[in-house]
């Protein structure tokens, strides 16, 4: 990404993004129109807050009493800095699954997830809102220098720059759209700056005696909460004061205003423990959300019924089990390393799969259908395709993706072998003999995924509670090439759901390992041997 700018070439006289004049106009009529919505009744908004925490393997959702907990999809292990819009309706988020920090945004209707950044210069991070939900703000990183970038959140022309020169961190956008603060040490002492969303012009909103870190403006637009030196402060956006909100011991960061504006959450780190802590507005009442221990990065959302499943929705939770029965074949002239897998359904309800296709499509659509106590039901479109599989014994309409392997060295985690798995027909195959797996009911998915009928245009397909999915050792690619490996340790992972489309209880149990050692005793003529040292039921690093 090349940002072609300076603090002597005024903003506004730049070819941008956001311009003076009609642009200017229009985009400061959307967000001034917007704000009436960042300004709902509290009590209407109230009712539909919930606080969205991040660990190192999954979001989570938590109602702020903390009686109820729902993992988020579609983020993966590591990501980061999630933001929510203002309708619940999308998610921006940090990742470097494609090898670098980059910013992408989900789609909460369909799971849709698009990369927004592309800087592999640069870390892109810190994604912040507009409150229409048109602009996202966000900080680019490149050695000691961060710029303020501001771009549209379909992705469609080119990102420009709102503050640059020094350290510019932590964008945070102003209730009405028009301004935008962040944190800065342009001036020699970090502080927090104002920009202004149409002109461009940069002011000095506030200083202290310490660094300033992560601003978060109220829903009001009247206070703007922030941290310094592991204290939280406010000040008041009128009269531009900073005073200490709340002051301890502990080291509290990373303020964030309820969508009604009557409370704070934040995070609190105190003799090596993480917690997140709940306040009211004026820094009183402080209480531990006790659902988020030991998670970080504490965000407040407006529900969307698409982000989190109201309550009462019977959600599926696919547990991976280990890699079994490792066997060693000679296949087309290549030593390949078979094995079992088994993925099991311990959740309230069923994982239903509804695929549809028009005739001119190859592929179907496949939807999942997350069922209520009630009776209701909510459909999640696009969670995969399913796809005719015309090789033997199959002939019938596979989900992909459902699960996938992996073959990994463990003296350096790439992978160096992936499956050729085609997809899976989801059935109630087999009863789940675990104590720990609800009461299993009768068979419900007999249908066996549309045998033989390459024409069908619709097809229903999936797993009960109590049921396992399980495909022996070689079964049409259920095993991985072991030719040209050296021998060593290496770590065997199966993944289900592993987009993270499907909606589940759980996501933490969708990775199962098994640690190995490979060996070609008596050389790479003759068949190797693999021995078992680990079996891990969670986790994809079973050599730890």
């Amino acid at each position: 990404m090349q940002v072609r700018s300076s603090e002597r070439d005024p903003w506004w006289r730049r070819p941008m993004l956001l311009a003076v004049g009609p642009t200017a106009l229009a985009l400061t009529a959307v967000l001034a129109g917007v704000a009436t919505s960042a300004l709902r009744s509290q009590h209407a908004i109230a009712a539909h807050e919930v606080v969205v925490t991040v660990s190192s393997s999954v979001a989570t959702a938590h109602r702020p009493d903390g009686a109820r907990t729902v993992e988020l999809p579609w983020l993966l292990p590591g990501d980061h800095d999630l933001e929510i819009s203002q309708d619940g309706r999308r998610l921006a988020f940090v990742s470097e699954r494609d090898g670098n920090p980059e910013i992408y945004v989900v789609d909460t209707a369909n799971g849709g997830t698009r990369r927004l950044t592309s800087s592999p210069r640069a870390s892109d991070t810190d994604p912040a809102w507009s409150p229409g939900g048109r602009f996202l703000a966000w900080e680019s990183s490149r050695g000691t220098q961060s710029t303020i970038l501001v771009g549209r959140a379909d992705g469609s022309g080119p990102p420009r720059v709102m503050a640059e020169g020094g350290r510019n961190t932590d964008p945070a956008w102003a209730p009405t759209g028009r301004r935008v603060v962040f944190a800065s040490d342009r001036d020699g002492v970090p502080a927090l700056w104002l920009v202004s969303a149409t002109d461009g012009t940069i002011e000095l909103f506030a200083s202290t005696t310490g660094e300033a870190h992560g601003p978060s403006w109220s829903p009001s637009g009247r206070t703007v909460a922030f941290d310094v030196r592991g204290d939280l402060w406010q000040v008041d956006v009128a009269t531009r004061v900073p005073e200490p909100l709340i002051a301890g011991p502990t080291t509290d960061t990373a303020a964030d205003w309820s969508p009604s504006g009557d409370r704070l959450t934040f995070a609190r780190a105190s003799y090596g423990r993480r917690t997140i802590q709940i306040a009211a507005a004026d820094g009183t009442g402080v209480r531990r959300l006790e659902s988020a221990d030991g998670d970080t990065e504490p965000v407040w959302a407006t529900v969307a019924a698409r982000l989190v499943p109201p309550t009462g929705a019977l959600l599926p939770d696919l547990d991976q089990r280990p890699p079994s029965d490792l066997t060693i074949l000679k296949l087309k002239g290549r030593w390949a390393l078979g094995f079992t897998s088994v993925v099991e359904n311990l959740g309230d309800g069923a994982l239903v799969i509804r695929g549809n296709r028009k005739p001119e499509s190859a592929t179907m659509r496949a939807d999942q259908v997350i069922e209520f106590r009630d009776g209701k039901r909510l459909t999640m479109s696009r969670v995969g395709r399913l796809r005719f599989e015309p090789h033997p014994p199959h002939y019938h309409w596979h989900l992909q993706p459902f699960e996938n392997y992996e073959l990994r060295r463990v003296s350096n985690p790439e992978v160096v072998v992936r499956d050729r798995k085609s997809g899976f027909c989801l059935i109630d195959r087999y009863g789940n003999a675990v104590l720990k797996g609800p009461k299993v009911g009768p068979p419900r998915f007999t249908g066996n995924c549309a045998t033989g009928r390459p024409d069908a245009l619709s097809v229903i397909e999936g797993s009960s509670p109590g049921y396992r999915d399980r495909y022996p050792a070689f079964f049409h690619g259920q095993d991985v090439d072991l030719t040209a490996l050296a021998p060593g340790l290496y770590t065997l992972v199966h993944h289900v759901n592993p987009t993270r489309q499907l909606r589940e209880q759980v996501y933490t149990n969708n990775t199962a390992s098994v640690l190995l050692r490979l060996s070609w005793p008596h050389g790479r003529a003759k068949k190797p041997a693999v021995r078992v040292i680990r079996s891990c039921e969670m986790g994809e690093t079973c050599s730890r």
